[in-house]
């Protein structure tokens, strides 16, 4: 199972047990012909750590957070918090901003859309608002992303007083802050601005906005995952095999009469989970459900897509063994098809690559396959006590959440117990930092290194260098910053829990 929180690192996604009620995002009507939707999040069944967010609009929330990944669903969260404070009604005098997102008339003509269905387009719609906020989000990163890479063509003026039109970016003169940073800046202040300044505008209003969100995401944390285990893998296999021999029979879904593709995907999914996986209707709509799998890393029950006479219109569940079990055609029904190299359409070529999504994923034993072994060590030796868990400063927006080991540039980091990364990238105020889901579910970071040794998705050991301290991000000197939270993302004083493994800091 997955969580994420905290800002960097944004494309990866971690490894974590919290066994909650799965959150069904089949149940939320969207629609399907949004020109501003970029590309799929890649997220598998989503649901939020905490209730933070109000409980009717988590599903919302999620299914925004989905259309790319520089806004997943803990950023639409912190920006719906940091805009409206989730009030569905607020309206701002000011700039004439209405609803949960703070949309102004102007942007809501062209970014409004009933997707709740209720037969009106409202900001005051929390369906109609949060998806138009996912959607604009994602319009605004690809401008971002047009900016980074010297294709963004518009003219744009630093201040709307300035009469000289700035060029527009050449590639590289927008760089060292995330996409999602700079998306931010976007939403606040407008693209152009950013075009203009060549990043995030000098505006306090806008670079409070950018640190505030960034902030408010650790508070938004959510599992990515549907809690699956390996038996109900095998019971969607055994659901589709059931309909070997049956016809193709295009726009049906049920058994007696035969199936689809889709309808034969749909189907064994739903069954094979009692009702926990429900995947959409048609082959474009269920390639974006799941993980983005490379082929190479294809395993049992996972969703292959194959395009023909168009992208993704076919898809099959493969099996294994350089096989698959879909509903081929009127002639030939459904049955279990060779994929291998050279066996014929369904191989994977350059000419026609497959797609692979996971649906399903493989949840761990609850102990990380470590329990009653996990030992401990300092993050690094040879340092001094820093500021403390609690501190109050002029340099945090919030007291400090963790401790403090001065050490010179350059020192060696260790990871202080076993774990999986989760995120090893950077941010804002932390600088160059990694994250670590441990065995228990809980998470140790480690903040300002100059240089990272692991990235997201690796295993780490007790003890093994991770990183080399640094003074990146929000610092007045060289440290390590390390901190503990739970497994909702809270945080603690790491010191007692150091020295509760037997550590003396």
């Amino acid at each position: 199972m997955l969580i994420i929180f905290g800002p960097a690192g944004m494309v990866a996604l971690a490894l974590i047990l919290f066994l909650v009620a799965l959150l069904p995002i089949a149940a939320v009507k969207t629609s399907n012909d949004n020109n501003d939707e970029v590309q799929s999040a890649g997220n598998v069944v989503t649901r939020f750590a905490n209730d933070k967010v109000p409980k009717e609009y988590q599903e919302w929330v999620i299914k925004a957070g989905r259309i790319c990944k520089e806004a997943p669903p803990q950023l639409i969260a912190a920006q719906i918090d940091q805009e409206s404070g989730w009030n569905p009604r607020a309206h701002n005098d000011s700039s004439g901003a209405d609803g949960l997102s703070q949309f102004t008339p102007d942007t809501w003509k062209t970014r409004g859309k009933d997707d709740d269905g209720n037969g009106k387009i409202s900001p005051y719609d929390a369906g109609d608002a949060i998806m138009a906020q996912g959607r604009f989000d994602c319009a605004l990163a690809k401008q971002v992303q047009s900016m980074m890479n010297g294709t963004f063509t518009e003219y744009c003026k630093k201040q709307d007083s300035d009469a000289q039109a700035m060029p527009p970016p050449k590639a590289g003169e927008i760089h060292g802050r995330e996409v999602f940073e700079y998306m931010l800046a976007a939403y606040n202040a407008g693209p152009c601005r950013v075009a203009a300044w060549r990043g995030i505008p000098p505006f306090p209003e806008t670079q409070n906005y950018v640190v505030e969100i960034t902030q408010k995401m650790a508070e938004y944390a959510v599992i990515v995952d549907n809690g699956q285990t390996t038996a109900d893998i095998e019971a969607v296999i055994s659901i589709a095999t059931q309909q070997i021999g049956k016809p193709y029979t295009q726009g049906t879904q049920g058994p007696n009469d035969g199936f689809d593709c889709s309808g034969l995907v749909q189907y064994s999914f739903d069954k094979g989970t009692k009702g926990d996986v429900r995947l959409p209707r048609t082959t474009f709509d269920q390639v974006n459900e799941g993980a983005a799998i490379d082929p190479s890393g294809i395993r049992r029950g996972d969703l292959i897509f194959f395009g023909f006479k168009g992208p993704h219109d076919h898809v099959g569940i493969y099996l294994g063994d350089n096989k698959m079990v879909h509903a081929d055609n009127p002639q030939k029904g459904i049955k279990i098809e060779d994929i291998g190299p050279g066996s014929g359409p369904y191989a994977n070529t350059s000419s026609h690559p497959w797609t692979v999504r996971r649906i399903i994923s493989l949840v761990a034993p609850a102990d990380g396959g470590t329990a009653g072994k996990a030992r401990y060590v300092l993050p690094v030796s040879d340092y001094a006590l820093g500021a403390a868990f609690g501190q109050a400063g002029p340099h945090w927006a919030h007291n400090h959440t963790g401790q403090d080991f001065v050490v010179p540039t350059g020192t060696e980091v260790r990871a202080v117990t076993a774990g999986t990364v989760i995120t090893s990238g950077w941010n804002t105020s932390y600088g160059w930092q990694i994250v670590i889901r441990l065995p228990d579910g809980s998470y140790n970071q480690y903040a300002h290194l100059s240089q990272r040794l692991v990235n997201a998705g690796d295993k780490v050991t007790t003890g093994q260098p991770i990183g080399r301290s640094g003074a990146t991000g929000n610092v007045t000197g060289p440290h390590l910053h390390f901190e503990y939270r739970t497994s909702t993302g809270a945080a603690h004083d790491p010191i007692p829990w150091l020295r509760s493994h037997g550590l003396k800091p």
